[in-house]
């Protein structure tokens, strides 16, 4: 479980760093699809918290069902 995590958790790293390479590159190249790229700028970090914050109230959760049903 833990080697999982690392292992989305760099490739995340590589898709940001991606990201906002692309985006500075085409901010100097005054591409018209700076925009764009400023927008997945800041949409892709807040997806990716707000997918961690779900799945971790999930868990916790099936955890309170799971004690519940063992009562």
């Amino acid at each position: 479980m833990n080697t999982l995590k690392r292992v989305l958790a760099v490739a995340m790293v590589i898709v940001l760093v991606g990201i906002y390479a692309a985006t500075f590159i085409l901010g100097i190249m005054g591409s018209r699809y700076f925009t764009g790229m400023l927008f997945l700028c800041v949409i892709v970090p807040g997806l990716c918290y707000g997918i961690s914050l779900v799945t971790k109230l999930l868990r916790k959760k099936g955890e309170e069902l799971e004690k519940e049903k063992n009562i």
